[in-house]
């Protein structure tokens, strides 16, 4: 199963299809909402083979064509609705054909309503039934997610989890069960911590797949520190994202506290040139879930088959490594990824090479972990620790924010001649200690502690995810205790009750295969971080199981902190 896929056929069957014919071109109209939308699902050349013979924005001018049907993909609203009508008025399509991704309001629907009507009398009205006949026809097809990966979706809500969450919660069941609804499963919960319990009685269905829901309070550790994953690496560095990774980036800018965020990623926008990126790149999913020393490990080893170089020496010096890949022909695409991958590659080890960047890795693993790399408690000089690392590392005004969160979720809050400290060496503020502390209360007493360790020094810490799926899979009751999960018994996994319909369309009956799907869906409660993202596809790779993984915002440590900071 591919949710890219999934949604893209339901786009090309239940939007693209709408008044096609050979001997007919249409104008696809979209809004901000859906060109995000068929940004991760369709290329654009599969929608212009559609006969398609335009895309256009709503908002934008747009000319009259009266040769040409329109289709409007919108969110439909207020201001939308004013847009068509206006385009109605005007005469500017020959007939339309309007799409909600989301529900229609009364007052709207009244006023596509009086729109279908018109419609209708001006076709009473016209003398060639052929010729000057126009249609409208008006519909909703819900889509409750954006897949951004083939595993991953994104769901948005007006609501946080952080400030609304009564609101949020009621608003994810009912998007959860519409995911359902689109991949055709039936799922028993699986939740793991207080609110994931109260989202799953929203829901209340069972069936032969398995919800698990993570609070994201049982593991804050994960989304604040830097994991060194080749992937998660680039994510924090602001070098890749959903489905691209940056091929070049002409003006890096290192983040000023207080900076415009809009303006900040406009700027990105102009001076960075992005690489789509998917499943089909062999190199980039061989590499993306390898820690730094691995993945240069297999591009040098893939660097010397392309040059057929007969080097015996096992270490070789990336830059060495960048230079030899740099003279190889472009002319395949699998030499082209290894190039741009490699020159990623250098930019992650140069900023693990920066000032005081290990020690930072190495505070926040004692944190996450309670150990040092001997194995010792690292609780005696965690303060000492801290306050060295604010003092020589080269930090952001978020990453020293980030360290302070990491350190009193762990250990509490400072002392007040600490804070008083931190404030006089001009680290952190008032306002940084008083958010930090909001967080820390709101997020006490959720924590899981995790099971599994890992010896690699830079790496130690493991994701709660990881215990949580391996336990789910593997069936094993007694780690299931220690993680606070609840493995429903074979007789409660029952076909459960029907869902709420939530769109008025017509639709065709699931096959049998399809109704019996068996996945994995993991939501998170609050945010995941691309490290779990890893953490699960590498449980999806080894089990052979179909996992999705969602949640409202997938962060990279300092942008986890930017969520936070909205409490």
């Amino acid at each position: 199963m591919n949710l890219v896929e999934i949604v893209g056929d339901r786009i090309k069957k239940q939007v693209l299809a709408l008044g096609h014919s050979e001997k007919t071109w249409r104008v696809l109209i979209i809004d901000q909402n859906t060109a995000k939308l068929l940004h991760h699902t369709l290329p654009m050349s599969e929608v212009l083979s559609r006969n398609i013979a335009m895309v256009e924005r709503l908002e934008d001018m747009r000319e009259r064509t009266t040769e040409f049907s329109a289709v409007y993909f919108v969110n439909i609203n207020s201001q939308s609705v004013k847009q068509i009508e206006k385009d109605f008025s005007n005469k500017m399509y020959r007939s339309v054909f309007v799409v909600s991704c989301a529900y229609i309001g009364d007052k709207e629907e009244r006023a596509l309503e009086n729109l279908k009507k018109k419609a209708e009398k001006l076709r009473e009205k016209a003398k060639d039934k052929e010729k000057d006949s126009i249609d409208f026809i008006y519909k909703s097809i819900i889509f409750d997610f954006i897949p951004i990966a083939p595993d991953v979706f994104h769901v948005e809500t007006p609501h946080s989890y952080y400030t609304s969450r009564e609101k949020y919660l009621e608003d994810i069941s009912n998007k959860i069960k519409g995911i359902y609804r689109v991949i055709q499963v039936r799922c028993t919960a699986i939740p793991i911590g207080r609110y994931a319990k109260e989202l799953t009685s929203k829901i209340e269905s069972s069936g032969t797949s398995k919800l698990v829901v993570v609070e994201r309070g049982a593991d804050m550790n994960t989304p604040l520190i830097h994991t060194f994953t080749f992937e998660s690496l680039l994510w924090d560095l602001g070098l890749a994202g959903p489905g691209y990774i940056v091929e070049e980036k002409k003006a890096a800018q290192e983040e000023t506290p207080g900076k415009d965020k809009e303006s900040e990623s406009e700027s990105d926008d102009n001076d960075e040139k992005r690489m789509e990126i998917s499943e089909d790149y062999k190199v980039w999913m061989d590499v993306r879930t390898k820690q730094l020393v691995e993945t240069h490990k297999k591009l040098s080893e893939l660097i010397k088959k392309e040059t057929k170089t007969e080097e015996k020496e096992q270490k070789s010096n990336i830059k060495q490594l960048v230079r030899a890949v740099q003279e190889l022909p472009a002319h395949t695409r699998t030499l082209k990824e290894i190039k741009i991958l490699m020159g990623l590659l250098e930019k992650c080890v140069k900023f693990f090479n920066m000032p005081g960047i290990k020690e930072t890795a190495e505070l926040e693993q004692g944190i996450s972990t309670g150990k040092d790399f001997n194995g010792h408690s690292f609780k005696h000089e965690v303060t000492k620790k801290f306050f060295s690392v604010l003092k020589t590392a080269k930090l952001t005004q978020t990453e020293k924010v980030r360290l302070y969160l990491l350190y009193i979720l762990n250990y509490g809050p400072l002392q007040r001649n600490e804070e008083a400290r931190l404030i006089e060496k001009g680290h952190l503020s008032q306002k940084d200690l008083d958010s930090g502390e909001r967080v820390r209360k709101y997020m006490a007493e959720r924590r899981i502690k995790p099971m599994s360790k890992r010896t690699l020094p830079i790496a130690r810490h493991v994701p709660i995810i990881a215990d949580i799926l391996t336990a789910i899979i593997s069936k094993d009751a007694h780690a299931c205790r220690k993680l606070e999960i609840h493995l429903p018994d074979a007789k409660e996994v029952l076909s459960g009750e029907s869902l709420r319909r939530r769109e008025f369309v017509f639709k065709t009956s699931a096959s049998t295969d399809s109704a019996h799907r068996k996945v994995i869906l993991v939501y998170f409660i609050g945010g995941v971080s691309i490290a779990e993202i890893s953490e699960i596809r590498e449980i999806a790779h080894n089990t052979g199981q179909t996992i999705f993984i969602g949640s409202t915002d997938i962060c990279a440590p300092n942008s986890f902190v930017t969520v936070l900071d909205n409490m």
